[in-house]
């Protein structure tokens, strides 16, 4: 009852605001002007000012009912505007993706090469359920003005252990693997997921990240529109994530 009453009291103030301004504002003003310039209304012995006087009240009462009228399909329309205009939003996700954490190294083996894990949220406040598609990741370097194209490694099946300086280990879990399961695992309306992802880049060297002027661009597809979200944040010195010197890699 609370809310329809909030509902019929937002309409009668959107109302009485359309009305306000045709018939309190832009009706009077017209008719202000066209007894001033046209009907000598200053002058009240002037035959146009005894007929306008003469103007029975139900006269200005249909004027102000017609305006009225006029007031209530502008207040109709508006909210049918907003209706059309949620609804065409509620078709495609409005993805929120956002980056939470990142790990820096470099293989303990083989060629010199970037190595990155990303953590990474995504949401779904409006719009359908939908799974993800087309993940890309790239590093973009100012001063040497260079974009580096990541491959994100989807296997191995199972846990990866990163190996750490010591007899310590650091672990991400399968379940946690947002590139293998977000194809799989829709996300709900008003839901998100969180996760990791395993990324290599086999251009850039492990120290491509020392000059402070790199960017980290994340971009995804969801499946219902095929629309690509995405983010940037960037990798400066203060946010350059977490450095894993030496990184080898464990079943």
């Amino acid at each position: 009852m609370t809310r329809d009453k909030n509902s019929f009291l937002k309409f009668c103030g959107a109302t009485w605001g359309h009305w306000e301004a045709r018939f309190g504002t832009t009706f009077l003003v017209i008719l202000a002007l066209v007894q001033n310039l046209f009907l000598e209304f200053g002058n009240q012995h002037s035959v146009a000012y005894a007929r306008i006087k003469d103007f029975p009240p139900s006269l200005w009462l249909a004027i102000g009912g017609a305006f009225l009228i006029w007031a209530n399909y502008g207040a109709w329309r508006d909210e049918n505007r907003a209706l059309v205009a949620l609804h065409e939003r509620l078709k495609v996700p409005d993805l929120r993706v956002s980056i939470d954490s990142v790990w820096s190294g470099r293989r303990s083996s083989g060629p010199d090469c970037l190595l990155l894990f990303v953590g990474a949220h995504v949401e779904n406040p409006l719009g359908p359920p939908t799974s993800l598609k087309d993940w890309e990741i790239s590093i973009h370097v100012s001063s040497t003005n260079r974009t580096f194209k990541g491959e994100i490694v989807i296997g191995p099946v199972g846990d990866i252990r990163v190996s750490l300086p010591g007899s310590n280990t650091l672990t991400f879990r399968q379940e946690g693997n947002l590139a293998a399961n977000s194809l799989s695992t829709p996300i709900a309306a008003g839901g998100s997921t969180s996760g990791w992802m395993q990324v290599g880049f086999l251009e850039a060297s492990s120290d491509v990240l020392q000059g402070g002027d790199a960017k980290l661009t994340i971009s995804v597809k969801d499946v219902v529109a095929e629309k690509q979200h995405s983010v940037t944040t960037p990798l400066d010195k203060i946010n350059q994530g977490i450095r894993l010197p030496g990184v080898g890699l464990i079943g």
